[in-house]
Parts: C-alpha cells; sequence; structure tokens
C-alpha cells in the first residue's frame, strides 16, 4: 500500500512477529485474570477470542506472505 520509497524494509517478518507477540499476549492475560477471580468469576469472553483468532488469521497470512515471495 505504500511505496516502496517510503518502507524499504520487508516488514513480512516483523508482522508475522507481532502477530505471535498477539497470541502471547492474549494467553497471559487470560492467565492473570485466571489466577486473579476464582473459576466463577471470570470467563474468557469476546476481547481473548477475538485477540487468538486475530493473532491467529494474521499469523497465517504473513507466513503464506513470506513464503510465496
Amino acid at each position: 500500500m505504500l511505496p516502496n520509497k517510503f518502507i524499504p524494509k520487508d516488514i513480512t517478518k516483523y508482522g508475522m512477529h507481532l502477530a505471535i507477540l498477539t497470541w502471547i499476549f492474549a494467553i497471559i492475560g487470560l492467565a492473570s485474570f485466571g489466577i486473579t477471580y476464582s473459576a466463577y468469576e471470570w470467563w474468557p469472553e469476546l476481547g481473548f477470542y477475538g485477540t487468538v483468532v486475530g493473532g491467529v488469521l494474521n499469523t497465517i497470512l504473513f507466513f503464506l506472505q513470506q513464503k510465496n515471495k
């Protein structure tokens, strides 16, 4: 989307790393709520599942883009 003169580097690898980091932060967030609250007071909801699905989808798409170069 941006011209190559503004971003000369290939940022696919950085995007894939950030997508994997999204997974890690989602799992850390879920674990911290699980430790803090009892099992009956919390439940992973849309914020957790949306983050995981977005991280998985972005990781797959960045991997396929890097593979097809």
